[in-house]
């Protein structure tokens, strides 16, 4: 069942525009700082590779960029050779009980790519039951334990698969178009983060990393926000906004996707649970009696299929969910620049006061002011990812960029200073 806000009232707005017509100036000015929703098509056809090997009898290539998905089958036998013994992380939602179909909620499952195709992954393009073949390398007690199966959807998705290709030595089959490649946040998560962490000049800032973060989940571990998606037909993505309120592109290889996008001014109709940022969908009759009188004036709701070879442009603090149609592979970055940080800034700056005001009680017990503004950018870099202390490291980074670039935009500069003023303030007794 597709979980949908108020659809009466959604539009197909949203422009298909052939890489060979728009420059990255275009791109720029009315699309990225406009903050518009945009689908283009010609490029994944054309530059990645794993739009024909991640597909058997090349049936993705034709002349228009995608084909019909009733003739798509995945090359399984070729993917499980590449990516084996990956660790991946596989998400079950259950098709029973509403609540695990809320953003952030489903059952986060670790094990190998093998072991997701063998026991989870199923193709049949007549039918979206689990087919018998897919279950038959199950012991009798692992088949009695999934007896359930059929009640339940699995989703890999949210891998690192960038990252899991480095570690195994293999070409990761893609590239990042020119329109997507201004990406702040990879950049610093990927090159310039471990700096942070590993400043050694101030004593000071080594103790606040200590108490801030986990040295085996957070500084030794590598991260970044490049991710592949791998579900069969109604495998799902949630409402939800992307993390940091980022902009983010979906490019995809195999299968059809429907999304669902809701403009950022629709966010006061969703119900939040602060400080985490989740969002309930209108997900069924109990739903629709609590949350209805809110999310009928849901509006501007853009309602399209992304088609095998497109890639979509999700605009910063634009809402969305999205659903396979068909078994469906697509790689997804997280990304920031110099037109959404400000958003991005108004989200984190939401955040710290979410936080602070959660666990405000406690203050006057800290021993000084500086414990608790250390364990409020804890709270938050476990709720949010990243801590507003980080944040002001991150904008700091640019600032000194931006300066060494002489064809650097005066406005950014500017706006960048303001940001890390207004932080400075928040974090005055460790700063």
């Amino acid at each position: 069942m597709e979980l949908i806000v108020n659809k009466d009232n959604a539009s197909s707005n949203i422009e298909r525009v052939h890489v060979s017509e728009i420059t990255y100036e275009d791109f720029y000015e009315n699309y990225m700082k406009k903050n518009i929703p945009l689908i283009l098509t010609g490029y994944i056809d054309k530059h990645w590779t794993s739009y024909k090997s991640f597909c058997n009898n090349n049936s993705n290539n034709n002349n228009i960029g995608h084909t019909s998905n009733m003739n798509m089958e995945i090359n399984i036998e070729y993917l499980i050779n590449k990516f084996r013994d990956a660790k991946v992380p596989v998400y079950e939602h259950s098709s029973i009980d509403i609540e695990s179909r809320v953003y952030g909620n489903a059952t986060n499952i670790t094990m190998t790519f093998q072991e997701y195709i063998e026991n989870y992954y199923y193709y049949d393009k007549n039918t979206t039951a689990v087919t018998k073949a897919s279950l038959s390398s199950l012991t009798s007690k692992k088949k009695e334990e999934r007896a359930n199966i059929n009640n339940s959807l699995f989703y890999l998705k949210d891998w690192h698969y960038n990252i899991a290709c480095m570690e195994a030595n293999v070409d990761s089959e893609y590239s990042i178009p020119v329109y997507f490649q201004s990406d702040w946040l990879n950049e610093w998560w990927e090159m310039h983060r471990r700096e942070f962490f590993f400043n050694f000049e101030n004593p000071k800032h080594q103790q606040y990393i200590k108490y801030i973060y986990n040295v085996e989940n957070d500084i030794d571990k590598e991260s970044d926000f490049k991710f592949l998606y791998f579900g069969n037909a109604n495998t799902f993505t949630p409402l939800h906004h992307d993390i940091f309120k980022s902009y983010s592109w979906s490019g995809q290889i195999v299968g059809q996707k429907k999304w669902y996008l809701y403009p950022p001014h629709n966010e006061k109709y969703f119900d939040d649970d602060p400080p985490c940022g989740n969002y309930k969908l209108l997900s069924s009759e109990k739903h629709k009696l609590k949350y209805g009188p809110k999310l009928k004036y849901v509006t501007g709701m853009i309602e399209v299929v992304q088609e095998p070879g497109e890639l979509i442009f999700v605009p910063s603090g634009w809402y969305h969910e999205v659903y396979n149609q068909t078994s469906s592979i697509s790689i997804n970055h997280n990304w920031l620049n110099e037109c959404n940080i400000e958003m991005v800034y108004q989200h984190l700056k939401e955040e710290w006061k979410q936080t602070v005001n959660a666990i405000i009680d406690i203050k006057d017990i800290m021993a000084e002011k500086k414990d608790f503004i250390l364990e409020c950018n804890k709270l938050m870099h476990r709720n949010t990812g990243m801590s507003l202390y980080e944040f002001r490291f991150f904008i700091l980074f640019y600032i000194e960029k931006y300066k060494k670039n002489v064809s650097s935009s005066i406005a950014a500069l500017e706006l960048l200073t303001k940001i890390v003023a207004d932080v400075n303030l928040e974090l005055i007794d460790i700063v």
